[in-house]
C-alpha cells in the first residue's frame, strides 16, 4: 500500500521560519523514510495519509508543494515549479493570486500556493493548501492573498486578508479526491475574475485540447523564480491518465482531469498547488474575442514533467455546482449560498478516515508519530 508523503503536493509549506526550513527539510526526509518522529519527538514534517477505502493512497509527496528556504532565489536547490515554460507577460493572468502566510514577511518567501479569483471576494484553490504538514487545518487569519502582482518582490497589486476557508466536505487527502477549497476574502479585489468550466462545457475537456497552467516558484531543480511562469500542455483522456498511474496503484477519479506530454518535459510542480489549468474559447459575449476558463486546479503528480507521469488536477466541472452553492454566485434554494464551515468542536476522524456520522471530514492526515 503506497503512502502519500507531503513533499510532492504541489505547494510550499507555511510551517517553519526561513532559517530552519532547509535543515528541517533534510532531517524530516530521513525521519519519514524511517517512519519515526522528528527531533524532540515532534511529528514528522511529512504526514502519512489515513487508510483509503478502495484504492492505494496517493503519496503525499505527489501533491505539488515544496519547502521555502532562505537561500538565494537563483541557487535554491529545492523542488521545481512550472517546468518547460516561460515567464508570463505582466497582466496576462490578472485573476491568478499568490497565497501567502499572513505574517508580514516578503510575499516571495511566504508564498506557498496559488489560487484564482472566481469572484471579487472569492478565491478557488486546492484543499490541501489549507492544511499544515501536521494535518491540522490552517486558520483563515494565518493566510492572505496577493492579487494583481506578476512579480512577487514588486510592490504593485493588493494584499487581502482571508476571512474564511471553505473546504469540500468530501475532500479525501489519502486519494487526493475532491481537492478543492474556497477562500472568502475580507474585502473585494479590484482584479478581473475568471470563469469556471461548467457541466455544460464538457467539450472543453476533450483530450488534446491545449491548456495553460501558471504558477510561481521554481522552473527547475535549481531555480525558484520571482515572476509568474506559464506553460502550455494538452489535456489527456481519463483512460490514458489512468493507465499511467494504475501500475503504481493510484486511481484517477471523476473529480480529476489530467494534462501533460507522454514524453514529459512540461508540467506544473512544487509551489503551484491551487493554481489554474485554463482553456481558451470564443467569448460568449463577443464572438470576435476569446476568453479563458478554468478547467482544473493544480493538485498532484508523480515527480515533475516525467515521461508517462501526467499532471493531475481537480476537475472544475465536477465541483462547479458545489462552488456555486458555497459562494452564492448562483442562488441555491437549499442554503442561498451560505458558507458552510467545519465544526471546530467535531471529534477527529477514526483510523479509516471516516468522520462521525453527519459530520464533514476535514482532517484526513495523521502524523507519522501517531501511527
Amino acid at each position: 500500500m503506497h503512502n502519500f508523503p507531503l513533499f510532492c503536493k504541489r505547494r510550499i509549506h507555511p510551517l517553519f521560519p526561513a532559517h530552519t526550513r532547509l535543515t528541517i527539510y533534510t532531517l524530516t526526509i530521513i525521519a519519514n523514510l524511517l517512519l519515526m518522529p522528528t527531533h524532540n519527538g515532534a511529528a514528522s514534517l511529512f504526514a502519512l495519509a489515513v487508510k483509503p477505502q478502495n484504492a492505494a493512497k496517493v503519496p503525499a509527496h505527489f501533491y505539488r508543494q515544496a519547502l521555502p528556504t532562505n537561500q538565494n532565489p537563483q541557487t535554491d536547490a529545492m523542488q521545481p515549479s512550472i517546468v518547460g515554460g516561460e515567464t508570463a507577460t505582466d497582466g496576462d493572468w490578472p485573476w491568478v493570486v499568490a497565497i501567502i502566510q499572513n505574517n508580514g514577511g516578503s510575499a516571495f518567501w511566504s508564498q506557498f500556493c496559488a489560487g484564482t479569483l472566481i469572484a471579487p471576494d472569492w478565491v478557488l484553490t486546492a484543499a490541501h493548501c489549507t492544511y499544515y504538514v501536521s494535518g491540522a487545518p490552517i486558520d483563515a487569519q494565518a493566510l492572505a492573498v496577493v492579487a494583481g502582482r506578476q512579480q512577487l518582490t514588486a510592490e504593485q497589486g493588493e494584499q487581502l486578508a482571508v476571512e474564511a476557508i471553505v473546504r469540500h466536505p468530501l475532500y479525501n487527502g489519502a486519494q487526493a479526491d475532491y481537492d478543492v477549497a474556497l477562500l472568502k476574502l475580507a474585502q473585494s479585489s479590484t482584479q478581473p475574475v475568471i470563469k469556471m468550466v461548467s457541466p455544460d462545457d464538457l467539450a472543453l475537456e476533450a483530450a488534446d485540447t491545449p491548456a495553460t497552467v501558471v504558477g510561481w516558484g521554481r522552473t527547475g531543480e535549481k531555480a525558484r523564480m520571482d515572476n509568474l511562469q506559464q506553460v502550455e500542455v494538452p489535456l489527456v483522456s481519463k483512460e490514458t491518465c489512468t493507465a499511467a498511474y494504475q501500475s503504481l496503484g493510484y486511481g484517477i477519479t471523476d473529480r480529476m482531469i489530467c494534462a501533460g506530454l507522454a514524453e514529459g518535459g512540461k508540467d506544473a510542480c512544487s509551489g503551484d498547488s491551487g493554481g489554474p489549468l485554463m482553456v481558451e474559447r470564443t467569448s460568449a459575449e463577443n464572438p470576435d474575442a476569446t476568453e479563458w476558463l478554468e478547467v482544473g486546479i493544480v493538485s498532484w503528480g508523480r515527480g515533475c514533467a516525467l515521461p508517462d507521469s501526467y499532471g493531475v488536477y481537480t476537475r472544475v466541472s465536477e465541483i462547479y455546482n458545489w462552488v456555486q452553492e458555497q459562494t452564492g454566485l448562483t442562488p441555491d434554494d437549499d442554503n442561498g449560498g451560505t458558507v458552510i464551515l467545519p465544526d471546530p468542536d467535531a471529534p477527529p476522524p477514526d483510523e479509516d478516515g471516516e468522520g462521525p456520522k453527519g459530520q464533514s471530514n476535514y482532517s484526513l492526515f495523521l502524523p507519522v508519530a501517531a501511527r
